[in-house]
C-alpha cells in the first residue's frame, strides 16, 4: 500500500492543512477517501499483468469465482494461458487483507488524521495517546514486511511489470537452445576434429 499511503497523505494535506480542528465536511471527506482507497487496494491485489506473444502487456483481473477478465488478447494461445494460470489463490485474499489493514492502521494512527477523525477535548489533540500514535505505524509496518516475506511477492498489479519493456519476445527466447535448460547436450561443432575435445 505504499503508493496509496503517499497519495492519501498528499490529498489529505490539501483538505486539513493549517487547521487545528476539522469541520464536519472535512471529516466526511476523509472517511470517503478512506473507503475509496481501501477498495482500490483490494482491487489491486486481484489484478495482474500478462505479456502476450506480441510483446504487449495486458491487465488481467482475477475473479474469485470464475474465469479471469482480460480483453483484446491477440491469439487463442494467449487466452488459453491466461485462463489456465491466472486464478485466485489463498494468498491473494491474505495480500488484500494485509494491504487494507496496513493502509487503514497507518493512516488512522497518523497525527493529522487522528486529530481529525478522533478529536480530543482540546483543539489540535486526539483521543489516542501520542505514544500509541508514534508506535502503531512502525509495528504495523514490521508485521506487514514479515507477512509479505512469508507469502512471497504479490501480483504484478495494474501493469507494474518487474521486467523491462525491451525484453525479447517469448518466440525469440527459446530456452531449449540454452544448455542450462535443455534436456539434451548441445550438438558438437562440426569444425572441431573428432577426438580433439578429449585431448583438451
Amino acid at each position: 500500500p505504499t503508493r496509496s499511503l503517499t497519495v492519501f497523505w498528499i490529498m489529505s494535506n490539501l483538505i486539513i492543512s493549517g487547521v487545528s480542528s476539522c469541520q464536519k465536511q472535512q471529516e466526511q471527506l476523509l472517511v470517503a477517501m478512506l473507503v475509496i482507497f481501501s477498495l482500490v487496494n483490494i482491487l489491486c491485489c486481484f489484478t495482474d499483468s500478462y505479456t502476450a506473444t506480441n510483446g504487449q502487456t495486458y491487465n488481467v483481473i482475477v475473479v474469485p469465482c470464475g474465469s479471469p477478465l482480460c480483453s483484446n488478447l491477440p491469439t487463442d494461445y494467449d487466452k488459453d494461458r491466461v485462463y489456465e494460470y491466472y486464478y485466485c489463490h489463498v494468498r491473494d485474499y491474505i495480500h488484500a487483507l494485509v494491504s487494507v489493514g496496513t493502509f487503514l492502521l497507518i493512516i488512522i494512527f497518523t497525527n493529522p488524521i487522528a486529530m481529525c477523525l478522533l478529536p480530543g477535548d482540546a483543539a489540535g489533540t486526539s483521543r489516542i495517546d501520542s505514544a500509541v500514535v508514534r508506535t502503531v505505524p512502525i509495528v504495523v509496518s514490521i508485521i506487514m514486511v514479515v507477512v509479505m516475506m512469508g507469502l512471497g511477492p504479490p501480483r504484478q498489479m495494474l501493469g507494474l511489470q518487474n521486467v523491462p519493456d525491451t525484453c525479447p519476445l517469448p518466440s525469440d527466447r527459446n530456452m531449449g537452445d540454452n544448455p542450462m535448460y535443455s534436456k539434451y547436450p548441445p550438438p558438437l561443432d562440426p569444425s572441431i576434429p573428432e577426438g580433439y575435445e578429449e585431448d583438451m
